[in-house]
């Protein structure tokens, strides 16, 4: 199956995006990519040959997308996704879900009670840069020291200082 993807948002996260969705050849093509700015959709069809819109109501009712990808401020998301969801639309969103977790709650809200699937992207999860050399560095703390000129101590506490038990 392919799925058939609207972009939503043109501006510095599209990038590492497009290549993501090449990666998955034939298992998805962009069928249309939106942004409020002209100049934006241009440079972007001019560089991608792919095509374009300013009208967001046309990708959210086009029968031509299955999944929007949400490459905007994380303030829009929310809104974005109550449309999306409410037009049947899967839902891929960047980082992080909104900017309160009320709205994110809400947002979660939105996409049970529309029965779509949403997932937010973590494109980075399987690069060996993400992979945690041991696993209580997960619990490592950064504090400002006091009379250090606003400087950083990082302190990596025992695991009998968390009080707490990580999995083998």
């Amino acid at each position: 199956m392919t799925y058939r993807v609207g972009l939503i948002g043109l501006g510095l996260a599209v990038a590492p995006h497009l290549q993501s969705l090449a990666d998955l050849g034939a298992r998805a093509r962009i069928a249309a990519a939106f942004s409020r700015s002209a100049g934006r959709r241009q440079a972007f069809a001019a560089q991608t040959g792919l095509p374009v819109t300013g009208d967001l109501d046309s990708l959210f009712a086009s029968a031509d997308i299955d999944v929007v990808a949400i490459l905007t401020p994380p303030a829009s998301h929310l809104e974005l996704v109550q449309r999306a969801a409410s037009a049947g639309k899967h839902i891929l969103l960047e980082k992080p879900l909104d900017i309160t977790t009320a709205r994110s709650e809400a947002l979660v809200e939105t996409v049970e009670q529309a029965g779509v699937t949403a997932a937010i992207m973590l494109q980075h999860r399987f690069k060996p840069a993400a992979e945690v050399k041991d696993k209580w560095d997960l619990f490592t703390v950064s504090a400002p020291v006091p009379g250090a000129n606003q400087s950083l101590e990082t302190i990596a506490p025992t695991k009998e200082e968390n009080n707490c038990t990580m999995p083998a």
